[in-house]
């Protein structure tokens, strides 16, 4: 009923308006059925119901640009950013600066240069479309092992992760100076938090760092804070990671032979977590380097940037149905 629908509707709202208060999820990752986000999720459904009476009104919530977006909506995280809800869904904790040292060093540099180039040409190839909170979709990240931070603040760490920022406009190209990249020193999954080091106090790390730890940092040979958080440790690990919001279905999945998710999931969170490590648990790199989050985007592995990037190649070719 009408009555049923508004009440549901306005349910929703007051869920959503309440999250600056709760993004910090001090909930531990077990009690996620307690969390402002699990609220969302049991609500996804009704809300759905309710867009056709309402979407004017939220319409009148959002930039003129995104006039249309919720007749097109297909994920949760999409109608989650609409209604102003936030990316980052951990708790984070910066711990300083990045110091001059390693913002000097070569490897750093010539990575995160590597990286940038790769994430323009995903945005030319449309696979970091404009999100409804007006930033685009996707992120990457790399490693710098120990041997690159030696006589630099960073030695006792060990192997560090290097993460794009939380938030890319769109057609801008990444940089140190400018603060893009951020470097995770220990990832918690108990307490779901992040900690880092970025260029100042007004970076976070991209909304997946959970999953680019996962995916890079569980080498197993005790590198890294949160070593312990995260399995899979036998498996050869890659160097190299790139998320794009681009094939993201079951068909686009079986076309190109790649393993994907069993559910979609609100990114951020420790159920996305969960998610892609059963994938890289079954499907292990390097026999497989591309995973396909349900209704989110695929991820690409490789022990360069180059290796990660001709993965998606590959993939833009097939769906134009081009071959090698």
């Amino acid at each position: 009923s009408r009555r049923r629908r508004s009440s549901s509707h306005s349910l929703l709202l007051a869920v959503l308006q309440a999250a600056p208060h709760n993004t910090s999820c001090r909930q531990p990752a077990g009690h996620y059925e307690h969390s402002f986000f699990y609220l969302l999720d049991l609500h996804l459904r009704s809300y759905r119901m309710v867009l056709p009476h309402h979407g004017s009104e939220l319409r009148e919530r959002r930039p003129p640009v995104y006039a249309g977006y919720l007749d097109h909506m297909t994920s949760k995280e999409e109608v989650l950013l609409t209604m102003g809800g936030p990316r980052v869904k951990f708790k984070v904790e910066r711990v300083g600066d990045i110091p001059g040292a390693v913002k000097a060093n070569p490897s750093f540099i010539g990575l995160a240069g590597e990286l940038a180039d790769a994430l323009v040409e995903l945005e030319r190839a449309g696979c970091m479309p404009i999100l409804p909170d007006g930033l685009v979709g996707g992120n990457a990240a790399f490693i710098v092992t120990h041997e690159h931070l030696t006589d630099t603040p960073l030695e006792g760490y060990g192997t560090v992760l290097v993460v794009t920022k939380s938030g890319k406009p769109a057609h801008h190209r990444p940089s140190i100076d400018q603060g893009d990249f951020v470097i995770v020193v220990g990832f918690d999954r108990q307490e779901w938090r992040v900690h880092y080091l970025s260029m100042t106090p007004a970076e976070k790390p991209t909304s997946d760092t959970p999953l680019l730890y996962a995916a890079l940092m569980n080498n197993g040979t005790g590198e890294g804070e949160g070593k312990e958080a995260v399995g899979h440790k036998d498996h050869i690990m890659p160097r190299v990671a790139i998320h794009g919001h681009m094939f993201s279905s079951e068909a686009d999945a079986l076309l190109n032979g790649l393993p994907i998710s069993k559910h979609e999931t609100l990114f951020s969170t420790p159920e996305d977590l969960t998610a892609l490590e059963e994938l890289t648990e079954a499907y292990p790199y390097p026999e497989y380097r591309v995973y396909i989050r349900k209704g989110h985007g695929f991820f690409s592995v490789g022990m360069t940037v180059e290796e990660a990037m001709d993965n998606v190649r590959r993939l833009k070719r097939a769906d134009k149905g081009e071959t090698g």
